[in-house]
């Protein structure tokens, strides 16, 4: 299957399909990176967990800074909804 670092064109669909599947993609991926086996396959779960990451930490804040917004800006509605 492997020679010179070359993995087939199915192991890699394989990998890019269970890899971006929502829950079960990370726990792929970090089989993937924890494997023993040096190929390219680990490597790939290695950056593509940190690429996943990067973006779970920035939507995470996002969603935050939104709801901290959002929290001031419904107290404000209730409170002039009061005064109706």
């Amino acid at each position: 299957m492997e020679e010179n670092n070359q993995i087939s064109i199915h192991t890699w669909f394989f990998t890019f399909m269970c890899a971006n599947m929502p829950i079960v993609g990370w726990f792929y991926l970090l089989h993937l990176a924890s494997s023993k086996r040096q190929d390219l396959r680990r490597e790939y779960a290695k950056a593509f967990l940190r690429y996943k990451l990067t973006f779970l930490v920035v939507s995470l804040l996002l969603f935050a800074i939104v709801i901290y917004i959002g929290a001031g800006a419904l107290d404000r509605l209730l409170a002039y909804m009061e005064m109706l």
